[in-house]
Parts: structure tokens; C-alpha cells; sequence
């Protein structure tokens, strides 16, 4: 079985037609299972999620950001693969069967989504830039974290990655190559979703705030032999 988990706030636009092409997607592969994390949406998020048969739902009423949700899906993951989707609809659901694919050839651990065409403006563009460049300098990683599709095994489930923010994908990266486990990068393409972003100084320090926190944070549970740690 193949379990699939989908952090949700406020994609009341998206989210349906998002779900019902991530089940045709699964419907071709194995046994499977859609846990959609509701995130404390204060839109009509949970009244179109849970219209929907076939679907599990966790919910609760305060916003606790994505890691928080992943982790919560995974955490009930009934499945021996676990991946997850943003429910957004920037990247199509049909991109599952690819990595899919890629890891049950069972020559990686985990794969993830590389963000092709992927239009921003300059401010966009020099924060991924900035973002890149210090996660390599920091953790060593050249590959493309944030891109919001991931499929794993037991080994990366197994991990103790306690980060509650959009950092959580970061993390788990860093969480698998200290643990030398296989990392495999599958092109994927995105698509047009209108989302309001505003990226200035204060969003840019707070990030760099937050990798330097996460860097002290596993060198401090590294050396406890206890991996994984609460950002905030």
C-alpha cells in the first residue's frame, strides 16, 4: 500500500480537483490511501474534503503550519511507501506515478520533485536563489527541497523530523543524508495557481534565522544521538 498525505489551508479552489486526479493517479498503481491534513482552513476547505468518499480526514481548528500537518499524516500512514502532495494544484497530481516508479525500482529512499518552467518574479527569484545557496553552504544539499512532492520508505518514515514549518521538507533532507540514506531527484512540472506571496526583509531574515536554527538543532541532537528537533 502506497499512502499519500495532502496539507491543506484554505485550497477550497483547488482542492477538489486536485484529489480527484491524485485517486485516478493511484487507482493505476497499488493499494492506496489519501489522508488530507486539514490545517486549520478557515475557508469551505473541510466542507469540500469531506464531501468526498474514499478520502481520510484529519482536522483541527488552529493553523499549526505543513510540517506540523505532514507530520500528523504520516504519523497514521498505513502504507509501506508514503509520499505527499501540496493541494494547491501547482503541481499535478499525475506527477505521483513517476517518482512512484523511480522508487520502487528500490535503487533510492526517497524521491523528489524538481521544479521545471517554473516562472517568478525577480524578488522570487533571488529568495530561492539566497535559499539554495545557504542550504548547500549549511547542510550540503544542491537538490531542490521545497518542491512540494515527495515519495519515501520505511526508512525515511522512521525519521524523527519534528519541524512545523515549510521547512519540515528541508529538514527531512537533511535528516536522510545524515543518515546516508539515497536521494533521487524526478523533473516535474508546474502549474499556473494564483497565490498571494509577499516576500521582503523581514520574511528573508526569518528564514535565514530559521536555517541557522535548524543547523544548531541537529548538531545539538546529533551529538545526543537523538535526531530531530522542534524549531519553534
Amino acid at each position: 500500500m502506497i499512502s499519500i498525505i495532502v496539507p491543506v489551508y484554505n485550497e477550497e479552489k483547488h482542492i477538489l480537483n486536485t484529489l480527484e486526479e491524485l485517486k485516478k493517479t493511484l487507482q493505476q498503481l497499488e493499494d492506496y490511501e489519501i489522508i488530507v491534513v486539514n490545517d486549520g482552513s478557515t475557508d469551505n476547505t473541510y466542507k469540500v474534503v469531506a464531501e468526498i468518499n474514499g478520502i481520510r480526514v484529519i482536522s483541527y481548528y488552529n493553523n499549526k503550519g505543513k510540517g506540523f500537518a505532514l507530520r500528523k499524516g504520516i504519523a497514521q500512514a498505513r502504507g509501506q511507501l508514503v509520499g505527499f502532495i501540496d493541494g494547491d494544484g501547482e503541481i499535478s497530481p499525475r506527477f505521483i506515478e513517476p517518482l512512484y516508479a523511480e522508487i520502487k525500482k528500490g535503487k533510492a529512499d526517497i524521491v523528489v520533485g524538481k521544479k521545471l518552467n517554473l516562472k517568478k518574479n525577480i524578488v522570487r527569484k533571488l529568495f530561492s536563489l539566497a535559499f539554495r545557496v545557504v542550504s548547500f553552504t549549511l547542510f550540503g544539499l544542491s537538490i531542490d527541497t521545497q518542491t512540494g512532492i515527495k515519495i519515501f520508505n520505511k526508512k525515511v518514515k522512521a525519521l524523527q523530523v519534528q519541524n512545523d514549518s515549510y521547512l519540515f521538507d528541508l529538514e527531512l533532507l537533511i535528516a536522510c543524508k545524515e543518515k546516508s540514506l539515497r536521494i533521487k531527484e524526478i523533473p516535474v512540472r508546474i502549474s499556473t495557481v494564483h497565490k498571494t506571496s509577499r516576500i521582503g526583509v523581514r520574511e528573508a531574515l526569518e528564514m535565514f534565522f530559521n536555517l541557522i536554527n535548524i543547523k544548531i538543532g541537529r548538531q545539538s541532537c546529533t551529538n545526543q544521538q537523538n535526531y530531530g528537533y522542534y524549531l519553534y
